[in-house]
């Protein structure tokens, strides 16, 4: 007499063999991966504010401000030399002589004073300017790692090794540029920066 399986053995063996076939791939799949490692990118941060049209720009306002700051200066530079030069005209004693004396010292102090303030000015302004870059780069790398399957992106600098490590920094670069320059061009005509 042979023995048949019922229909609910049948079923509770079919059950148990796809269970078995799942965990089997599962299990293959998991050893690729563990296998392949995480993908690691590095950036070297450096490197992309180099490469980023929109630092290039901003530097270059920075150092045309830088520019006109030394104009203002040089005004009052001036003005203190011319100051200077009438003293010669007059004697030490005459009234004439403390006014520019004293005309001198308070261009002296507004100078002093221009200069800090314009000083003060472009640091706040270039600060600014790297933390808002410095925080675009972020973006754009942890963007960047996401879209390309990325599971750690490192600082280049910070990394004295990494086997099969990626240099992505000319990547985000690339990006961050094609992203400035659609904005440049969207921008109304009379609103972009002129030389």
């Amino acid at each position: 007499m042979t023995h048949k399986p019922s229909a609910s053995a049948s079923a509770s063996y079919s059950l148990k063999l796809l269970v078995t076939t799942l965990l089997l791939a599962l299990l293959a799949a998991s050893a690729a991966i563990a296998a392949e490692g995480p993908r690691i990118g590095t950036v070297d941060i450096e490197k992309v504010l180099g490469l980023l049209d929109s630092r290039r720009d901003a530097l270059e306002t920075l150092e045309k401000r830088s520019r006109e700051s030394e104009q203002t200066l040089d005004k009052l530079r001036q003005e203190i030399e011319r100051t200077s030069r009438e003293l010669e005209f007059f004697r030490e004693d005459s009234s004439e002589y403390a006014a520019r004396r004293d005309k001198i010292a308070a261009l002296q102090q507004q100078f002093a004073q221009t200069a800090d303030r314009l000083r003060a000015n472009l640091e706040e302004a270039a600060e600014e300017n790297l933390r808002t870059t410095l925080a675009q780069i972020y973006e754009a790398v942890r963007k960047f790692a996401a879209a390309e399957g990325y599971d750690f992106v490192v600082d280049a600098r910070a990394v004295i090794y990494a086997a099969g490590g990626r240099d992505i920094s000319l990547d985000i670069a690339q990006k961050m540029n094609k992203q400035y320059k659609e904005m440049q061009n969207e921008l109304p005509e009379d609103t972009k920066e002129s030389d």
